[in-house]
Formats: C-alpha cells, sequence, structure tokens
C-alpha cells in the first residue's frame, strides 16, 4: 500500500464525519437564528395582544411580559429600545401620551421585523381601550 491508497483509505472513512459535523453546525446556527425570530414574532403578538393592558387589569401580565422582553430580544435596534424606554416612562399614566408611546413602540417593533407598511395610525387603529370613566 502506498500514499495514495492510504490518504483514499483516510477520506473515506472521515469525509463523512467531517462532512456531518459541518452540518451539524449550519444546522445549529439556521436553528438559532429561527428561534431569536419566534422570540421577537412571540413579542409582537404579545404587544398586540395586551395593548390595553395598561388601561385593564386584564392584559397587565401580558404587556409586562413582552416589555421586560424587548430589551433583550431588541438588544441591537436602537430605535425600538428608544420607543421602549417612552413606553415604559409613562405606561402607568392612562394618559394619551402612553397610548401614542405603546402605538410607537408597536411601529417600532413592526420595523424591526420587516413590517414595512405599519405606521403610527395603523397601530393606533389596532387598539381598543376600555372606557374605565363608567
Amino acid at each position: 500500500m502506498d500514499t495514495r491508497d492510504i490518504l483514499t483509505l483516510v477520506a473515506i472513512f472521515i469525509g463523512p464525519g467531517v462532512g456531518a459535523g459541518i452540518a451539524l453546525l449550519l444546522q445549529r446556527r439556521y436553528r438559532k437564528a429561527d428561534i431569536r425570530e419566534h422570540q421577537k414574532l412571540q413579542v409582537v403578538y404579545d404587544l398586540i395582544r395586551a395593548r390595553a393592558g395598561f388601561n385593564t387589569n386584564r392584559n397587565r401580565a401580558e404587556l409586562e411580559s413582552a416589555l421586560n422582553a424587548i430589551p433583550i430580544i431588541f438588544e441591537d435596534d436602537c430605535e425600538v429600545r428608544l420607543a421602549h424606554e417612552k413606553a415604559r416612562s409613562c405606561i402607568d399614566s392612562r394618559s394619551p401620551e402612553a397610548v401614542r408611546s405603546l402605538s410607537q413602540l408597536i411601529v417600532e417593533v413592526c420595523k424591526a421585523m420587516g413590517y414595512k407598511n405599519v405606521d403610527i395610525s395603523t397601530a393606533k387603529n389596532i387598539f381598543f381601550f376600555p372606557d374605565n370613566s363608567k
């Protein structure tokens, strides 16, 4: 057996293992990206689903959960973090400013997710705030 035969045998036995290892690394990388995308999408759903949570106690926990997740999940997006800080600062006031800031937060999160046709009027139109004055 010469050197060429030995190299061929090594390639036959080691090649599939190296290929499988590379495939597993790539699969892990794509899965991590999918999980991250799912987490971002879940925050969008939670924000929209609990958008009136600061006005009623019914959805308050879900809204707080979504607001608490934003700094971690959207750590690399400056506009989302700024909108989050503004919404966080006035979320307990139940004022029109709180509605505007939460609407702006929803718009910024949607833009970060790639939804291009979402603007402040769209975010405000999906709001339903029950009247607590009765």
